[in-house]
């Protein structure tokens, strides 16, 4: 047999083969449609949840598809409705984020033109995720407040859906309290709930822990970080046991959380052991946006234990992510800053200038809409009529309960001392403030005279050994040298040339102060002085602000700030801006 005959005999079992399969295909599909033809809406609905637990995204599109045929064919603007909803979740689970996004607005479309559709919260929570994925926290924001208007008063789990998703944007929005709020009021519900009124129980608990975690991670709480990740996965089981492949990114989460965790201990070997079982867990539910924070996650370890050509491997896959599907996270102004920084560590510094640059723009552009998206939060969220309807949901709960009379007196009698405290510490705090402007704006009409009463003082001492330090310190204090964070007694009295224990002692007697307190002094002078004068610089972070004066930390500037002034600097700050 010649070779050609050979290679038409293969052709022609692989023709058949294909033929076959296509053939069964063909037939089980027909059957499956057949099947369909006698199945309700509620029914067909329920066939795409369970093939969207399995990840059957064939079966998922096939039934989106069938839906808006049948709708068409039964001019039912329902099926439209559910049709391209359906569709859009397909779309999200084959990180079509874009595509996803036009389906459910054609979905939104029909939706406008029916009146009777009762489901017209879903569709719009749907559709605040989708956004809230892409990073467009304004456009999830409209859409969490327009699926509000339609929630109804028995729709508890509807409520709690929504109240989870606006406490992960408002976590997004480093409205770090407000986002503990929200899930800590869920966790509240599903304890004092003896019915079993809510789906998912024990998985809506686990999500708020993990959420619980991660918000404890930005307020640098790592303890209880690390306690509520743990809580997690000693709950293993129940995710495991769930049908619905979405749960199994619960535990991705969590043991990308502990990775952050170890990253801002220093323990960098769990770290990144951490994110590599995150790795290898989010292989089987793929989800993209899981992937950019991984390669974010694991950039930062790399940086911080020196590994700057990793760190840049990492982050040159997450920009590849971010271009293909345009995600614009919050959290992605960092990753400027790691290009700048782990560049500039391997001496490439045009490059590194370029990031630096880029990473100034970017959290420039996110001030502002960090700005207007939480001023947008609290006038539509806050001032919702879910607000209301939980108040009274409270309420009618609370009535349920058989309270006595002494409980409801000590509750108003803490609530009135509750009250009187924070007014009194309100004024105190005002009149704290009022002391201080005035000291501000008494030390700098005077500052020249003290300047010159300083230099004249400093001529009439005999030692001229001592006026050499004393006019060299003066010299240190015009130009401001204290704000380098380096600056302590041993590089000043280097600079000084002269000894620790006789620049000490000069200071000591001259200045009527300790090394520390008159180096502490000088820099809340500034401070002071700039934040009274400057408007730019009180819109600076607080971390920033301390950065910039030469403290070593926030908390080293914020304890100094409150023992020399006897208020808070944030405080400060507010009432400079009214």
């Amino acid at each position: 047999m010649s070779d050609v005959q050979r290679i038409g005999i293969i052709l022609f079992i692989l023709i058949f083969k294909v033929t076959s399969c296509f053939s069964q295909e063909t037939s089980e599909s027909i059957k499956l449609n057949e099947a369909w033809k006698s199945s309700t809406y509620e029914q067909l609905e329920s066939l795409f949840m369970k093939a969207n637990n399995r990840f059957d995204t064939v079966q998922m599109y096939s039934i989106a598809r069938y839906m808006l045929e049948r709708g068409k064919k039964e001019n039912n603007h329902a099926y439209y409705i559910n049709g391209y909803q359906l569709l859009s979740l397909t779309d999200q689970r084959l990180g079509k984020y874009k595509e996803s996004l036009k389906h459910i607005n054609k979905s939104i479309y029909y939706l406008e033109q029916t009146e009777a559709y009762d489901k017209k919260d879903r569709v719009y929570l749907n559709k605040g995720y989708i956004h809230q994925y892409l990073g467009e926290y304004d456009l999830a924001l409209d859409s969490y407040t327009k699926g509000l208007s339609f929630v109804a008063e028995e729709s508890k789990n509807m409520k709690v859906g929504f109240i989870y998703a606006i406490g992960s944007l408002k976590s997004f929005l480093y409205d770090v309290q407000g986002a503990l709020d929200e899930y800590l009021e869920i966790l509240r519900l599903l304890n004092e709930d003896k019915s079993d009124v809510y789906n998912n129980k024990e998985i809506l608990r686990l999500r708020c822990l993990k959420q619980i975690a991660r918000l404890y991670i930005d307020l640098g709480n790592y303890e209880e970080a690390l306690n509520h990740c743990q809580e997690v996965i000693d709950a293993k089981e129940i995710i495991e046991k769930s049908n619905n492949l979405r749960d199994k990114i619960i535990l991705v989460e969590v043991y990308m959380g502990l990775g952050c965790i170890y990253t801002f201990t220093g323990d960098y070997e769990k770290a990144f052991h951490s994110l590599e079982i995150a790795d290898s867990m989010n292989n089987t539910v793929d989800v993209d946006y899981i992937d950019a924070f991984l390669h974010f996650f694991k950039a930062r370890v790399f940086f911080f234990s020196g590994e700057y050509n990793k760190a840049i491997t990492e982050l040159n896959s997450l920009e590849a992510l971010e271009d293909n599907y345009n995600f614009n996270h919050f959290f992605l102004e960092e990753k400027n800053i790691l290009f700048a920084k782990s560049h500039q560590k391997l001496g490439d510094i045009e490059v590194a200038t370029n990031y630096f640059n880029k990473s100034l723009s970017v959290l420039k552009e996110n001030d502002e809409r960090k700005a207007r998206l939480n001023k947008n939060l609290l006038k539509r969220y806050d001032l919702n009529t879910l607000e209301e309807e939980l108040t009274t949901t409270k309420t009618k709960l609370e009535n349920q309960k058989s309270k006595t009379v002494a409980l409801q007196v000590i509750f108003v009698m803490v609530l009135i001392c509750l009250t009187l405290f924070y007014i009194n510490n309100k004024r105190r705090n005002k009149k704290r403030f009022e002391s201080l402007i005035a000291e501000i704006d008494t030390a700098l009409k005077t500052k020249e005279e003290d300047e010159n009463r300083q230099r004249e003082s400093i001529l009439k001492i005999d030692d001229v050994e001592v006026q050499k330090i004393l006019e060299r310190l003066q010299l240190f204090e015009k130009n401001k040298e204290y704000l380098d964070k380096e600056t302590n007694l041993l590089t000043l009295s280097k600079k000084l040339n002269t000894n620790t224990a006789y620049l000490s002692n000069i200071i000591n007697r001259y200045k009527k102060k300790s090394f520390n307190t008159y180096l502490m002094d000088l820099r809340l002078e500034t401070v002071l002085e700039r934040l009274h004068n400057e408007k730019r610089f009180r819109a600076y972070k607080i971390e920033s602000i301390a950065e910039e004066m030469g403290f070593k930390n926030v908390n080293t500037f914020t304890r100094t700030f409150k023992k020399k002034t006897g208020i808070n600097p944030s405080y400060f700050i507010r009432r400079l801006n009214k």
